[in-house]
């Protein structure tokens, strides 16, 4: 019989800012304007916070303080009804293709995402987002409050509005609205790579996706910043003590995160998994490493709008 583990201790202190992939289900009825409507179906899976989701009290969710995450799974052929947030929201896709229609000027515009590459929607940009196959799309979504309003929808077919159209051509690249969109468009094979050796000779790359571009980013952050990190196989990473919120996604491979409790003395590890997520509250002392075979890859969430430069050199004190 398993035995309880202290909640005070540093192990359960870890374990409570989890979030396990295989643990969770898909939410089909997430997004209560969409029932009814098959053409609209998709599924949710929360890790923190609710998103764009009501179900704010989601025991399984961590709770949010800068920023939400989930995953969105969409079918095909299916869309979402056009709609804008009070707040950016960041679409970043680990499977499939994603279609992203913007209305500006009047005029749609669409551009196509495939797998490693994301938008940032800024408030109040009217969108909507479909699959044309043929295989489903597995998105994650982000959203720069801890509890953004509802969407606000634009067309619906509730409203007797029509959707989007299938298979249209994409814009040229000279297209005014197409170049203004291209901006906060960012393609996982133009994401510049910057690699940091630490002491003990152990290797990080990591790529600035949403991050200041005065620091090398791809598009400027509104309230969070993201980065992909991949760590060599045997790295270790020194301990950090950011005075954000950060939280890791694992993409691939195993990430180990190692957690310091306050004296320094007590310490404890979790390896995380394809979709697993860890949650590191601010001022919380923690280290990366990677005890695996293959490179292990994460997506982190900054919770600030300006990280500092050396992110991966600033040690704790």
């Amino acid at each position: 019989m398993a035995l309880l583990q202290d909640p005070g201790s540093v192990d359960s202190q870890l374990l409570a800012h989890v979030g396990r992939h295989t643990h969770k289900l898909w939410d089909w009825d997430a997004f209560p304007a969409s029932k009814g409507y098959p053409e609209l179906a998709r599924a949710q899976m929360r890790y923190i916070g609710a998103g764009g989701s009501p179900k704010v009290g989601d025991p399984s969710t961590l709770p949010p303080s800068c920023f939400t995450c989930s995953l969105i799974y969409l079918d095909s052929p299916r869309y979402a009804a056009a709609h804008s947030h009070e707040i950016e929201e960041v679409f970043w896709v680990h499977t499939g293709r994603l279609t992203v229609s913007w209305e500006l000027d009047g005029e749609w515009v669409d551009v196509l995402l495939g797998p490693g590459d994301a938008l940032l929607n800024p408030a109040d940009i009217v969108h909507g987002f479909r699959n044309e196959g043929p295989e489903p799309v597995v998105a994650q979504f982000m959203v720069g409050h801890p509890k953004p309003l509802l969407p606000k929808y634009r067309y619906h077919p509730s409203s007797g509005d029509a959707g989007p159209e299938f298979g249209r051509p994409l814009p040229d690249a000279a297209h005014l609205q197409a170049r203004w969109m291209s901006q906060y468009v960012m393609r996982a094979s133009e994401i510049s790579t910057h690699w940091v050796t630490f002491a003990d000779g152990g290797r990080l790359a990591h790529q600035r996706y949403v991050f200041p571009r005065a620091h090398g980013g791809a598009v400027d952050p509104g309230h969070y910043s993201l980065e992909m990190v991949q760590l060599l196989t045997g790295t270790y990473s020194p301990w950090f003590r950011a005075t954000y919120e950060t939280a890791f996604m694992v993409w691939s491979g195993v990430l180990a995160v190692d957690w310091q409790n306050e004296n320094e003395r007590d310490q404890s590890t979790v390896h995380l998994g394809p979709r697993d997520l860890v949650q590191i509250p601010a001022g919380q002392a923690f280290r990366l490493a990677n005890h695996g075979a293959e490179i292990a890859r994460a997506a982190i969430m900054i919770g600030t709008p300006t990280p500092p430069d050396d992110l991966w050199r600033a040690t704790v004190e």
